[in-house]
C-alpha cells in the first residue's frame, strides 16, 4: 500500500472510487448510503431479487428474504445507516453460511461525533475511509416536510483552510430545484457534487458524523 502523506500537508485533492448511488424509494437515504458503503467494502448483497437496498430494509426490518422491500419501520435516516454500519456485515455474512476471510472481516470499526473539522476529513480521505454526514437540506418543494437524510463525502479538493468537499448525495433534484447548487455546490455527477465545506455545514446543516468507518 502506497505511504499516506500527513492530512497537514497541502495536496491536490483525494478521491475515493465510489460512484453515487440515488435512492430506490423516496426517503431512503440511508438504504443509498448503505449501498455505497457497503459495496465499498464488498459486503455482500443479501436481496433475494439483486436489490442491493432491498437487501438493507429487510436486515433493518427483521424481514429475511423477503421480496418486497420491507420498510423498517419509525427509525431516522442516521439511525438506520448506523445500524448498517454497525451490524449489516456480520448478518450478511451469516446470512450466506459464510466465515470471511482476511480480506473480508465481518466487524466494521466506527467512530461518531457532530460534524467533522477540516483536517480531520482530509485525514479520512487519504487514508481512504468515507465519511457519512447527517444533513437537513431547505425544503425545494411545497410537498416537503421532513428534509433529514444522510450523504456520503468522498473526497475533497483544497486545504483544511479553503476546503471543498466532494458528497454522493442520494436524491436526484430537479432543475431549479436543487439545495446544493443553490448553496454554491457544482455539480459534477448525478448524485455527486463539489460543495464548500462552510456552506455544506451551514445550508445543508450538517450536524452528525459517522467516520474512521473500516472493517477489522
Amino acid at each position: 500500500m502506497a505511504t499516506i502523506a500527513s492530512p497537514t500537508v497541502a495536496r491536490a485533492d483525494g478521491l475515493l472510487d465510489i460512484e453515487p448511488i440515488q435512492q430506490s424509494q423516496p426517503g431512503w437515504s440511508w438504504a443509498a448510503v448503505g449501498e455505497m458503503v457497503m459495496r465499498y467494502y464488498r459486503a455482500p448483497d443479501t436481496s433475494p431479487t439483486d436489490d442491493y437496498q432491498c437487501g438493507l430494509a429487510n436486515f433493518l426490518a427483521g424481514k429475511e428474504n423477503a421480496a418486497d422491500c420491507v420498510a423498517p419501520g419509525k427509525i431516522g435516516a442516521y439511525q438506520a445507516v448506523l445500524k448498517i454500519v454497525s451490524s449489516y456485515e456480520p448478518y450478511a455474512y451469516k446470512f450466506f453460511k459464510e466465515t470471511p476471510s482476511e480480506e473480508d472481516p465481518a466487524v466494521m470499526r466506527y467512530e461518531q461525533t457532530k460534524v467533522l473539522p477540516p483536517d480531520e476529513l482530509i485525514h479520512e480521505i487519504e487514508f481512504e475511509r468515507p465519511i457519512i454526514a447527517a444533513i437537513e437540506p431547505p425544503r425545494v418543494k411545497d410537498t416537503e416536510k421532513d428534509t433529514k437524510q444522510v450523504a456520503l463525502i468522498v473526497g475533497y479538493k483544497g486545504t483544511a483552510d479553503n476546503l471543498q468537499i466532494i458528497v454522493n448525495t442520494p436524491e436526484a433534484y430537479e432543475v431549479g430545484a436543487d439545495p446544493y447548487l443553490d448553496a454554491g455546490g457544482t455539480a459534477l455527477d448525478t448524485g455527486q457534487y463539489q460543495i464548500g465545506y462552510q456552506d455544506f455545514i451551514k445550508e445543508m446543516r450538517w450536524t452528525s458524523t459517522i467516520y474512521r468507518i473500516k472493517p477489522e
